[in-house]
């Protein structure tokens, strides 16, 4: 089974949905005009590079490494290049296109490549995460914003329609059937937001507490998963019934300390976490929904210096 997550069709899986972080307060829908916003390059450090031959498969993309974002293969897991777009989210598309927020503005890189092509401008700063609808290809991009918090650009790209959560939102993602999904804070709840399909207002909901703080939003297939942020290891499956939220099942990785937000895709969850200190450094592969023990891990990434890695997160681009 596929998921995907963020990102044109945001791609935590080829045929999965996903979600990633949403930012918000009102319900009205409102359009920017093009002329507005500037193009921040404060997120650009080293070079890009790319392995001959390393583009010939999936791809792991996690920016906070490799002085911007590094490229990992998947699932050997060896790193295989780097861009130097550091971004505090990540999402892809069924067609591997990879998109990578960051203040004000959304860099896109196609699988595999090098160079951007192209930048989106959000109208707010703290560009989070993201996410693609599998049904339309529109983009979601969480941001923090007066009244608004939710970007979509229509066929990911163009000036993006704009929607308040009522919520502090973290992360977002739509489900197979095109609704987007955001989370975040809701006075002292865990909240949970619902744009359906076709619908110009979010629908709110409170999260059971055993779920544990907002964290990433995903599609798994069957249900909407929610990673916590502060329970390690811990994602929840939800149902959504009429009012109210249900946890169904919850899968526990074997993980001891912080991590970032993962990426599920064809039965593994793809996980940033730290082993010691507060960085994010090592990214291991979990059997989903089982859990348990990591199947494998990538802990080096010469040339690079580890102490140096703080991943914001992670997306799989599933080679075209």
């Amino acid at each position: 089974m596929a998921f995907i997550s963020l990102g044109r069709v945001s791609a935590l899986t080829a045929v999965g949905l996903l979600f990633a972080g949403c930012g918000g307060s009102s319900q009205s829908q409102v359009t920017i005009p093009q002329n507005l916003s500037s193009i921040r390059t404060t997120n650009q450090h080293g070079k890009s590079w790319m392995k001959a031959g390393g583009s010939s498969g999936d791809l792991i993309y996690a920016p906070g490494g490799c002085d911007g974002t590094c490229v990992i293969s998947y699932p050997a897991l060896k790193l295989v290049g780097s861009l130097p777009t550091n971004a505090d989210g990540a999402c892809s598309d069924a067609q591997g296109n990879v998109f990578l927020p960051y203040a004000s503005t959304v860099t896109e890189y196609a699988h595999g490549g090098t160079k951007p092509v192209a930048t989106l401008s959000l109208p707010g700063g703290l560009g989070q995460g993201c996410a693609v609808d599998p049904k339309t290809g529109n983009l979601a991009v969480v941001f923090k914003g007066s009244g608004t918090d939710v970007a979509i650009f229509a066929n990911e790209q163009g000036t993006p329609a704009l929607y308040g959560t009522h919520i502090e939102s973290n992360f977002c993602g739509y489900d197979d059937k095109g609704n987007l999904f955001v989370d975040g804070m809701s006075s002292n709840n865990y909240g949970l937001a619902e744009l359906p399909k076709n619908s110009s207002k979010f629908t709110n909901y409170i999260v059971p507490p055993p779920a544990g703080m907002p964290g990433q939003l995903q599609w798994d297939g069957t249900y909407l998963t929610y990673e916590s942020s502060d329970q390690t290891g811990a994602i929840s499956r939800l149902s959504i019934s009429g009012s109210s939220v249900t946890i169904v099942g919850m899968t526990k990785l074997r993980i001891q300390h912080r991590t970032a937000a993962s990426w599920l895709y064809d039965g593994a969850a793809i996980v940033p976490y730290n082993v010691r200190a507060t960085r994010a450094n090592v990214i291991s592969l979990f059997n989903y929904p089982k859990g348990g023990k990591a199947t494998k891990t990538i802990r080096q990434y010469p040339p690079y210096k580890k102490r140096s890695t703080d991943f914001a997160g992670l997306t799989l681009s599933v080679h075209p």
